[in-house]
């Protein structure tokens, strides 16, 4: 007999298996057939102490298999052979100045972008500073000095300094009550959201909301010389660092 739950927060019944992003309650399996990425998060009420705004996430089934375009990388980055990760370095590669190619921000974005749908993908970021990641659009300025804002067309958060701040004009601090190792970044386009949550917790960091023209990809910056991040490949893995 199929169990369904109600969540306590939301007020909602929902299908196992699920999982809410506010309350944390695991519900129980509908059956050994489930896997463990097809989660539910329950959509947070509007009085929580959710951020504000915070995405109603709808039902997603598979985590997109995101790669990195190494024909965007900044010449001071080097992907992995698999490119699912990405390192920053002091020594700039001898690449092709193409048009597409960061030359100043030593940034790269993901090979795929999206135009419809919600989709999420996981970034394992360590214990390492000097990184930011989000969505920008494939449109965005890419060559010279620029600001990365949601007003250019970037969506994201970085950690610089000991201190989680959203990418924006006023570079907004983040006070997270513990430090994620791993970042769930999750894209509505069609109700232009972007949020992003602790993935091993769920528990919810920054939400934008946005409008969004045109294709929109994954995007990653990282500045500080050592410091990685890995792209957690669809299946579940216990190790998500890559050769």
């Amino acid at each position: 007999m199929e169990v369904i739950r109600q969540c306590p927060v939301a007020g909602m019944k929902v299908h196992s298996p699920v999982s809410c992003c506010t309350c944390m309650e695991l519900f129980p399996r509908r059956s050994t057939s489930c896997v463990p990425q097809d989660w539910l998060p329950c959509p947070a009420p509007m009085d929580s102490t959710a951020p504000p705004a915070y995405p109603k996430m709808k039902v997603y089934r598979d985590k997109e298999d995101v790669t990195l375009d190494p024909d965007t990388a900044h010449a001071s980055l080097v992907l992995s052979v698999n490119r699912r990760s990405v390192t920053a370095t002091d020594t700039p590669q001898s690449l092709p100045n193409s048009p597409g190619r960061f030359n100043v921000y030593s940034c790269v974005l993901g090979t795929d972008g999206y135009m419809s749908g919600t989709h999420y993908w996981d970034v394992e970021v360590g214990d390492k500073q000097g990184w930011a990641l989000g969505v920008t659009r494939e449109s965005a300025n890419r060559r010279g000095w620029f600001d990365f804002s949601p007003e250019q067309g970037t969506w994201a958060i970085q950690l610089s300094m000991d201190q989680y701040r959203v990418v924006n004009a006023e570079w907004s601090l983040l006070d997270l009550p513990q430090r994620p190792r791993k970042i769930r970044v999750y894209l509505d386009c069609d109700s232009g959201v972007v949020g992003f949550y602790d993935a091993d917790t769920m528990a919810p960091i920054h939400a934008f909301t946005a409008s969004f023209s045109g294709k929109v990809c994954p995007f990653f910056w990282v500045w500080s010389v050592g410091t990685s991040l890995n792209l957690c490949p669809p299946q579940p893995t216990m190790n998500c660092g890559l050769g």
